[in-house]
């Protein structure tokens, strides 16, 4: 019983360290400018947030070009992922995760410290049934 006590202890703590930190004031700069750009439909100016190649989930290719990525960006950002985005709160809904970067909820998409889209987590739609059909055809 007393060991049940110190892991429960224990666990409490570790979960309080693992805890986002409280987003900067210039981070949420660049977040504010990337969800106006986002509503605006400014496929250009996401286009030069990107690192690319930008993964998605096998075997759905890489991104691997400001072209590519113009030419897919309804694929990757479709209603659900652009409400996420342009409903979003820099401050509440954007999280530091130390050297990993920023955070849009848990986990969607991701920016380093600079601005930049590193990770876009969400699949669309259209890119789960890419996938299914990429499989099959593997298969």
């Amino acid at each position: 019983m007393k060991c049940k006590a110190i892991f429960f202890f224990f666990l409490m703590i570790s979960s309080q360290l693992m805890q986002s930190q409280d987003l900067k004031p210039e981070y949420q700069k660049f977040i504010s400018s990337f969800i106006s750009e986002v509503k605006n439909n400014n496929k250009n100016a996401v286009a030069a947030r990107i690192t690319f190649p930008l993964k998605r989930e096998y075997p759905i290719p890489k991104v691997k070009n400001k072209t590519d990525f113009i030419k897919r960006y309804n694929e990757i950002f479709d209603k659900t992922l652009i409400s996420k985005i342009t409903k979003s709160n820099p401050a509440k809904d954007w999280s530091e995760m130390g050297w990993r970067g920023i955070m849009l909820n848990q986990g969607d998409l991701w920016m380093d410290t600079n601005g930049k889209i590193i990770a876009i987590n969400y699949q669309s739609e259209a890119e789960k049934k890419q996938k299914s059909t990429l499989i099959a055809a593997q298969k």
